[in-house]
């Protein structure tokens, strides 16, 4: 069916992440739960007119291509499409063409791209940016730091630990496609690295690359 259309004082389906939802409200997503799982969660007085159809699908779509935290972005993409062509067309109910469309322009992004064109190498390098990142805390390392990262990656990946200088080239080519912003130095090894992209979206890239 087409699902029925939610008032804006209506419960609506929506989802949050697994350990976001009580225990009682919780509903299986067609398999066990895990930490990341993504679960439907009614959530009363939500704004959104997205019927519960096109909720339930976009959560599978998410959830199949292992990125089950990009559901919400998808649907608020979504809702903005739809409320642009709503404008035209006099409906206001989010469908599954929106979403899909949300979809396409997500497959789309420039970064994405071009972290999906990247060597083996430059991928490494990012993936270890990621993983200093989360170890300091912090939104930014030095080169020196990121690259302990990744020789440490290379290990787990099977492959030959690469010298400081190629590391160091490779970091570079990340800071000219501007996926990387690099804070000069008078050192190298204290070169200031950070990302210009989210790491959600980096760690999407590389996952559906």
């Amino acid at each position: 069916g087409t699902g029925t259309r939610s008032s804006k004082h209506a419960e609506v389906q929506w989802f949050v992440r697994f350990h976001e939802v009580p225990q009682n409200k919780r509903k299986r997503l067609g398999r066990d739960p895990h930490p990341n799982e993504v679960f439907l969660y009614e959530i009363p007085n939500c704004d959104s007119d997205i019927d519960a159809e096109t909720i339930i699908t976009t959560v599978q779509v998410a959830a199949l291509s292992g990125d089950a935290r990009r559901c919400l972005d998808i649907c608020r993409r979504a809702t903005e499409i739809c409320e642009f062509s709503s404008q035209r067309s006099g409906s206001g109910l989010v469908a599954m063409s929106h979403v899909m469309e949300a979809l396409d322009e997500m497959f789309s992004s420039p970064y994405i791209t071009a972290i999906r064109c990247a060597s083996v190498q430059e991928q490494i390098f990012l993936k270890a940016v990621i993983a200093e990142f989360r170890r300091l805390g912090l939104e930014e390392a030095t080169f020196q730091q990121v690259f302990r990262q990744h020789l440490a990656l290379c290990r787990v990946e099977g492959l030959s630990p690469v010298c400081m200088s190629e590391g160091l080239t490779t970091c570079l080519r990340l800071g000219a496609c501007r996926l990387l912003l690099l804070e000069s130095s008078h050192r190298d090894l204290h070169l200031r690295v950070r990302l210009n992209v989210s790491q959600d979206d980096v760690l999407y890239a590389l996952k559906e690359g």
